[in-house]
């Protein structure tokens, strides 16, 4: 057996001073939105239409709770990578709440530490509109190195305004960033050093992949019982300390200065962070302890229970999901003084029927569905998801089945007209396969020729020339009174294309036939 050979990269350091936080960085900094849509970094579990309505109806409980009305909201979303939950989350609140989306004094800002994702947001296809109606900005911003959140509409700085209120949202953000470990045996607190090393021949240090590389180690444990500047945290880590159990956590270091921070910036602030991680002191034994996970970046569970600890020890209110969860939490904390009735209220419902959490698998158990499922069923999927774009694409297959099989009712067929609607709102032209087409076809399957004809439009605006899509709008085009238009099109088509069959120009339809349809 040949003895493993590796090279030192660091000895005896703080997990949160180590080198893997330069290289998450870098990882970010080098693969910018590719990192997502390439698909080397989940996300779906935060950017569906699901969590996004899930959050817009907490925010509108909130509202509605507020003694006197803020005249104005600010939306900071930290760590925004591709802008996909801005998207759903205002596209849901102008489904819930279209008052809020039509008033000036509702401002969505995203934010992000990497230049090339902030030169994205304003051209991305999906939030160009937003941005044109003023509801949307962006912001160079680093939690790790905060400075000022100046706006890139007009350079200016956000500061704190009267009568205004700020929603902080953290999704997929805290378990990526700087945090430290701590062991706790006998009733004593000691830090947990750690050691990283690679057995690469050749390294490169600004390898954006170079976190698949390394191994992490554990290595000295030092005994310190007061490891930080600030007594806050202190008086966290001596109530570990006390607390009669072995204990191994982690310590959420930037997550706790980044909430500090731009809770003394915006007094009148509440942060929604919603990640994996634990929520209860018995989540912290060595037993349950969860490592970090590696996919192109890294990620390791928040020590949400220190978060609530930290706010409940200012007199935050604090709302925590601490029911047994494999994925997702979405927790609460707000310095905000008001009695939140109509919030309590929906948080709760929220983690008694259906959280995050339970979408997650919920939605994977759709996987197994078979192609002979009822329509009226997989509407009933669909609303659950709130019409999401991937849920919709994964039962294409079976809606077109059951409309070409099934006789059409017409209570499903409104449905699924007005599901479409919201499926196509929701686009975000994030995925390789066309929801344009998808959509095209499913309108002119349920006789919308003319959505049908917008939607295979958008489809080659989009996803560029292809035979199927021209030769699909031509007949809707043709259905939907614009027959020289449609036979023009036709006519060009054949010419590059001569075996393209040529359609009747007045099709005999029955009951659940849509012969002007090209599949």
């Amino acid at each position: 057996m040949e003895k493993e050979t590796y090279t030192i990269l660091e000895k005896n350091v703080r997990l949160s001073e180590s080198k893997i936080w330069g290289y998450q960085r870098n990882y970010f900094e080098q693969r910018g939105q590719k990192a997502w849509l390439d698909g080397e970094v989940p996300f779906y579990g935060t950017s569906n239409s699901f969590a996004a309505n899930t959050q817009a109806e907490l925010v509108i409980s909130l509202l509605d709770d507020l003694p006197t009305p803020k005249r104005k909201v600010r939306i900071i979303e930290l760590g925004a990578g591709t802008g996909k939950f801005a998207h759903l989350f205002l596209s849901a609140l102008k489904r819930i709440r279209p008052e809020l989306i039509d008033n000036d004094d509702l401002l969505y800002i995203l934010t992000d530490f990497t230049r090339s994702n902030i030169r994205e947001y304003p051209i991305h296809p999906a939030l160009r509109p937003w941005f044109k109606k003023g509801i949307l900005d962006s912001a160079l911003y680093d939690l790790e190195n905060p400075e000022d959140i100046r706006l890139q509409s007009n350079g200016s700085p956000l500061s704190e305004e009267p009568d205004c209120l700020y929603v902080i949202i953290a999704n997929y953000v805290f378990d990526g960033v700087p945090q430290d470990l701590f062991e706790i045996g006998n009733d004593r607190l000691h830090e947990v050093r750690v050691f990283t090393t690679h057995s690469e021949s050749f390294w490169i240090e600004e390898d954006p992949y170079n976190l698949s590389r390394i191994k992490i180690r554990l290595e000295e444990r030092i005994w310190n019982e007061e490891p930080y500047k600030d007594p806050s945290w202190n008086q966290i880590l001596r109530a570990y300390g006390t607390a009669g159990k072995d204990l191994l956590l982690s310590f959420p270091t930037a997550a706790l200065q980044c909430i500090a921070t731009l809770s003394d910036l915006f007094r009148e602030s509440i942060f929604f962070i919603c990640d994996k991680g634990i929520s209860t002191l018995e989540d912290l034994t060595p037993t349950r302890a969860q490592g970090p996970v590696e996919h192109g970046s890294i990620s390791t569970p928040v020590n949400f229970h220190a978060i609530g600890r930290w706010a409940s020890n200012k007199g935050w209110q604090v709302w925590e999901d601490t029911e047994e969860r494999d994925y997702l939490r979405l927790n609460v904390y707000t310095p905000l003084g008001s009695k939140l009735v109509n919030f309590n209220r929906e948080y709760g419902r929220i983690n008694r029927t259906l959280s995050l959490d339970d979408y997650v698998y919920l939605r994977r158990s759709w996987n197994k569905l078979t192609d002979n499922v009822p329509l009226r069923e997989l509407i009933s999927c669909l609303k659950i998801s709130c019409w999401d774009p991937t849920v919709f694409l994964m039962f294409y297959e079976k809606i077109i089945n059951q409309l070409d099989t099934d006789p059409l009712d017409v209570s499903q067929i409104e449905a699924l007209k007005q599901g479409l609607s919201l499926v196509r709102q929701r686009n975000f032209f994030d995925t390789e396969e066309d929801l344009s087409f998808a959509l095209g076809t499913v309108y002119g399957k349920i006789g919308e020729s003319s959505e049908a004809a917008s939607a295979y439009r958008e489809s080659l605006e989009r996803y560029g020339d292809n035979l199927h899509t021209k030769f699909n709008l031509a007949l809707c085009l043709i259905d939907s009174g614009e027959p020289d238009e449609g036979v023009n099109l036709l006519n060009e088509l054949r010419a590059k294309h001569p075996d393209l069959p040529m359609p009747s120009l007045a099709p005999v339809r029955n009951g659940n036939e849509k012969g002007n349809v090209f599949q």
